[in-house]
Formats: structure tokens, C-alpha cells, sequence
């Protein structure tokens, strides 16, 4: 049996509603640009399928803590691999991100935020991330 994203993404272009993708903005862009690729391959409008993606957020007045709070979610996760599954960073940094998951092809963000302050970080996030979009 066949696995991996050529595979999965050929499924995707023929039977899905929607397409939960995890990744870096780049990772996102390299899978949208297969899948629109696949779409024309049987004949489907790339345009039909929700592009979502789930991610963990983690905003901070500094960036540095945001930094720091980030290494210690993820401690066995090299740090160069984070941004495939996190955005964080000051609540500009975050707004920057997303706009860039949005501009890749990304029409929901699902998040997930930090669960060590998730009713402040869903203040923040609802407060100043949400109403900018």
C-alpha cells in the first residue's frame, strides 16, 4: 500500500471537502502547491477544498519569553523544526505569521494556545489577533 503526501494529497484532490495541513508557511505552500497540482490531474477545482491548518500559538509582550516558553513546550523538538508545528512570538510577530499562512492559501487557523496560560492567551488572542483579520 501506498503512504506518504503524494499519495495522501491524490486522495485529497479526488474525495475531500477539506485539508488539515500542519507545517512551516513553506511546508504549507510546498503541500497547496501539489495539491492544486493533483486537483487539475482529475479534474477538480482546487478552489472546492477548505484549506485548514491546525497550530499551537504562544504570544508574549517580549518576544524573548515567547522564545523561552516555546523551548520549553517543545524541549525534543529541534528548535529549527518548531515553526512546523508553532507560531510565536510578540502579538505583531503572530499577526505576521498567520498572515502569511493566509496569503500561502490557509482559509482557517485552528489553535491551540499555550496551556499554561490559555484564558490569557485567549484574551490576547481573541483581542488583538482575531479583530485584525
Amino acid at each position: 500500500m501506498k503512504f506518504g503526501l503524494q499519495h495522501t494529497l491524490k486522495i485529497v484532490a479526488k474525495y475531500a471537502d477539506a485539508f488539515n495541513l500542519f507545517g512551516s508557511v513553506e511546508t504549507v505552500k510546498r503541500k497547496l502547491s501539489v495539491l492544486k497540482e493533483h486537483c487539475k490531474s482529475v479534474g477538480r477545482d482546487y478552489d472546492s477544498i477548505l484549506k485548514t491548518k491546525l497550530g499551537l500559538v504562544l504570544i508574549d509582550k517580549d518576544k524573548e519569553v515567547a522564545k523561552k516558553r516555546m523551548q520549553q513546550i517543545s524541549k525534543a523538538i529541534p528548535e529549527e523544526q518548531i515553526t512546523e508545528f508553532a507560531i510565536y512570538g510578540t502579538r505583531e510577530d503572530v499577526l505576521r505569521q498567520i498572515k502569511l499562512l493566509e496569503d500561502a492559501g490557509i482559509q482557517y487557523f485552528i489553535v491551540d494556545l499555550d496551556p499554561a496560560r490559555e484564558l490569557e492567551a485567549l484574551e490576547i488572542f481573541s483581542q488583538d489577533v482575531i479583530r485584525k483579520f
